[in-house]
């Protein structure tokens, strides 16, 4: 329930601790089942907890690497390069590298379509030749600076991207340990799989006779 305190670590190795194979439908009051329901409550609000931190990490992600873009456009003007190439290219790369394909995830790409950009005045809106420019060393003033301001940029976003990784992990984990309660319960033919539209545990307590303090 969203409005119980999430639970602390050592309450959570009790609950990974309980023994739930005697927890079925055809024992209604066993305490043990209703040890699962209260642990349930706990769980749920660890599982809210863990998607407020995915939340937050992700708008942190956003603003991190707006600021970066930002940085690199007040610079833009030393590198001469127009400011609506280089927020337009940034916020693809950011937005759009999965649709590209691999090729396109790397920093080093990056530059070089800022190196040929600046060398030979391709858009940055077009896709990078193959072979890339003659001589990448060479650009206007100031290149090195938006290079760094990228590398900048990217390593923002793999430093959250790790982050991010490790909660929706650790939120997957407590969903899988509901459904485990669940099954031990009744049988996933009574209760259905889990998804955004079926709870198995809610469901299985439906088979059971409401508890009797």
């Amino acid at each position: 329930m969203h409005e119980h305190t999430p639970p602390p670590a050592d309450r959570l190795a009790e609950i990974r601790d309980l023994h739930v194979g005697s927890c079925t439908a055809d024992a209604p009051h066993n305490p043990d089942v209703w040890a699962l329901e209260s642990a349930r409550k706990d769980l749920l609000a660890e599982v809210d907890r863990l998607n407020k931190a995915v939340e937050i990490l992700g708008t942190a992600l956003q603003i991190d690497s707006l600021t970066v873009i930002d940085e690199l456009k007040r610079h833009a003007g030393d590198a001469c390069l127009p400011i609506e190439d280089v927020e337009r290219f940034l916020k693809r790369e950011r937005d759009e590298y999965e649709a590209r394909g691999q090729d396109w995830n790397t920093v080093d790409n990056v530059l070089d379509c800022f190196r040929l950009h600046m060398v030979t005045g391709t858009p940055l809106t077009e896709p990078r030749p193959e072979e890339g420019p003659s001589d990448p060393s060479v650009g206007r003033p100031g290149l090195t600076e938006a290079e760094e301001l990228h590398a900048e940029l990217a390593r923002v976003k793999a430093e959250h991207e790790r982050e991010m990784l490790k909660v929706i992990d650790e939120r997957d984990q407590m969903h899988d340990l509901l459904d485990t309660f669940a099954y031990r319960v009744a049988p996933v033919e009574k209760i259905g799989e889990h998804s955004s539209g079926n709870d198995p545990w809610q469901n299985a307590l439906e088979l059971l006779t409401p508890h009797q303090p």
